[in-house]
Order: C-alpha cells, then sequence, then structure tokens
C-alpha cells in the first residue's frame, strides 16, 4: 500500500487517548523485534508518558500510529552557563510503513520543534550516524571512559571511615545537592531524579543500583551504576574514588574465574567496572589520572545546532558574529573568519576534532550528557 492510499496524519504531537498506541509502536520496533520484553515505558517513563506526549511526535495513517519520535528538553550545565538540550530517542517507523519517508518526516518535525522550544543542542545516541549526518548531526564532545579491575581497584583510596550502602533512602536531596554542585550535567528535579534511579531491572537498564557513602548521616559521594558501568557520579572526588573500589570489591566474585564460560561461551563472570566521566572533571579524573590509570575516550554522543547566534550568546561568546546562509554560517572575529557547514559548526563548537583554526582559544566547549540521562 502506498501512502497516496491513505490520509497521513501528522507529524503533530501525541493525544492523550493515542499514548498507549504509540508506546505499543516502540514496543514493537525497538524491544518485541530485538525479541525482548515490551519495556520501553518503563525504560523511559519522563519520556513516553502524558506530561511529555506532545514531545513525541507522531504520523498516523488509516487510525493507526506508524511513525514516531520523541524528544525530551532538559537544561544542561556547562561551567557557568545552562544550555536547553533536546535529547532524541526511539525514531521509528512500522515495518509495514517503511521506506515512504516517514522517518525523515518526524526527524524533521523534531527540528522544527527543536527550534520552536528553543533548545540550544540537540542530543542523540545511536549506532546510525550517517543516517543523521544529512540532517545536520555529528559525533561530537568527548568522555573518558575508565576501567577497574582485579589489578587497579585495590588501588583506589579507602572509604573506611564512611558507611557505604546500597539504595538511596533516605540522601536523594543530598544526591541531588551533589549533582547540582557538579559543573556539568543536567539540572534535574527531585521528582525526575527519582524516576531515574527507581526504574526496574530490564534490558536497558540492568541492575540499576545507586550507592552512597556517608559519615554521620552526611553524604559524601554517590554512584549509580548499571551491570558494569557507573553511569554518574557526585561527591568529593577522594571519595568518589574509594566508593568506586568499594563497589567493585562488592560486586565483584573472586572465587569465579574470568576464564570460565557459560553454556553460550560468554564469560561467566565480567570482572570490571566501566565509569563515565567528563572530560572537564579535573576533580575525579586528577585523582584517578594521578593514580595512572589508563583511560580511553570517547563521543558524547550526535550533537546538533539549531541557532548557532543564540548557542554562542547563550555561551558568552557574543564577540563572534554569525552570518547565516543557505547552507553554511560564516562566523568572524576580529580579523579571523571561517565558513563552516551545520556539521561542521559542531565539530569548532563542541569538538574533539578541529575543523577550523578560528578562535581556538575558545573552543572547543565542553559539553557532557550523563549515560543516566540517556534516552
Amino acid at each position: 500500500m502506498s501512502s497516496t492510499d491513505q490520509q497521513i496524519d501528522g507529524p503533530r504531537g501525541c493525544q492523550e487517548h493515542e499514548l498507549a498506541l504509540t508506546v505499543d509502536l516502540l514496543n514493537l520496533v525497538m524491544r518485541r523485534a530485538e525479541g525482548l520484553p515490551p519495556t520501553i515505558g518503563s525504560d523511559y517513563p519522563h519520556v513516553y508518558c502524558a506530561g511529555n506526549r506532545e514531545n513525541m511526535r507522531i504520523i498516523k495513517m488509516g487510525g493507526q500510529v506508524v511513525s514516531h519520535v520523541g524528544l525530551f528538553l532538559t537544561e544542561n550545565k556547562v561551567g557557568d552557563h545552562a544550555l536547553r538540550v533536546a535529547s532524541l530517542g526511539c525514531m521509528v517507523t512500522h515495518p509495514d510503513y517503511r521506506h515512504r519517508g516517514l522517518g525523515s518526516a518526524v526527524a524533521e518535525d523534531f527540528a522544527r520543534t527543536m527550534t520552536e522550544l528553543a533548545a540550544d543542542v540537540g542530543w542523540l545516541g545511536t549506532d546510525i550516524a550517517d543516517w543523521y549526518r544529512r540532517l545536520g548531526w555529528e559525533k561530537a564532545g568527548r568522555e573518558y571512559i575508565y576501567k577497574l579491575d582485579r589489578g587497579n581497584a585495590t588501588l583506589l583510596p579507602s572509604v573506611e571511615e564512611y558507611e557505604v550502602q546500597r539504595g538511596y533512602q533516605g540522601y536523594l536531596e543530598q544526591m541531588l545537592a551533589r549533582h547540582q554542585q557538579h559543573p556539568f550535567g543536567t539540572n534535574r528535579s527531585l521528582g525526575l531524579f527519582k524516576l531515574l534511579l527507581d526504574r526496574p531491572d530490564t534490558d536497558r537498564w540492568p541492575q540499576l543500583e545507586t550507592y552512597v557513602a556517608t559519615r554521620q548521616e552526611r553524604l559524601g559521594a554517590y554512584l549509580v551504576v548499571s551491570g558494569r558501568e557507573v553511569l554518574e557520579y557526585a561527591g568529593r572526588p577522594e571519595v568518589v574514588a574509594g566508593l568506586l573500589g568499594e563497589v567493585f570489591r562488592r560486586e565483584d566474585e573472586p572465587a569465579v574465574s574470568t576464564s570460565d564460560r557459560d553454556d553460550t561461551g560468554a564469560p561467566a563472570l565480567d570482572a570490571t567496572l566501566s565509569v563515565h566521566a567528563p572530560v572537564a572533571d579535573d576533580d575525579l579524573s586528577g585523582v584517578l589520572a594521578g593514580m595512572g590509570l589508563p583511560r580511553s575516550e570517547g563521543y558524547v554522543g550526535l550533537l546538533r545546532i539549531p541557532d548557532l547566534s543564540r548557542l554562542l550568546a547563550k555561551l558568552g561568546l557574543d564577540e563572534i558574529e554569525v552570518e547565516q546562509e543557505e547552507n553554511s554560517a560564516v562566523l568572524s572575529r576580529g580579523s579571523e573568519s571561517c565558513q563552516l557547514t551545520p556539521r561542521e559548526q559542531v565539530k569548532l563548537v563542541f569538538g574533539p576534532e578541529r575543523v577550523a583554526d578560528f578562535a581556538a582559544d575558545l573552543f572547543p566547549i565542553p559539553f557532557y550528557h550523563w549515560p543516566l540521562d540517556y534516552i
């Protein structure tokens, strides 16, 4: 059946009576097609819900929801500045309605909605970067990834002066205060923070746990761990580092050999703990780098800049003038100037690669998006 055989309704915001139909489509494509249980609603309860349904952008045909893209708006700290970030999630089309341009339609609608909401940056995590590059998205930003194992976890400092417990009960407000003190990441409400931490054990968020280190009822640090990954931390850097070592020891099973295999041939135990960290976090990275702990680097995600002039103004970079052309922008500052495509603009502002020598003293900006906020 061609798209001309049925009237296309959308892209537009999801209405209340369409919420269940939309979540069913997301589960069909993103979960059931992968042989997984339908957990989209519990994986992202803040995104695919009545409170955010206007940002669940859908297309309907014949009374059926056939295409969707989700948007969730946050405010992210970048040092002394705050940027409005529009995260893109679950861009899907029903298998029976593909190759009709519906995916492109909801992607373009996302871009329009992002502009209408005055977002400064779009963020996206995906394995199919090339599809989005044609729409102006580009891999950018940097994060460090430290990997603890049985050989180096013992080198981390002790937290014997602190009480370590699993679960955040009684400490959520202190955790939020610690998180808000960190110079990078999302400004959250207490309700949103609790919602993120309370998500059930699923394939997307396996064994999601919170650990806190306290002394005399005062929080020194916390970690949020999913499986063998630390998705977020905050607190005094030496206490965070010590808590990492303590959590590693608690989750390790020394009697199990890492060379043992299960029935599928996979290792019986993954005796590692990966830690995601902002590149600009000199506190924890200073502690870990001072120990000589090796690290790898990765991109923060795919980013998109809807309005370069507004973004630079939000970052306090009014000295840079921007003249927008059809498919590029001319940037100038004093005697410097350069002309950049949308994807090159992303690289210039957020790096890590240098696409031009322009304003090398100002860029890249160390943007970060904690994995706990991924959608």
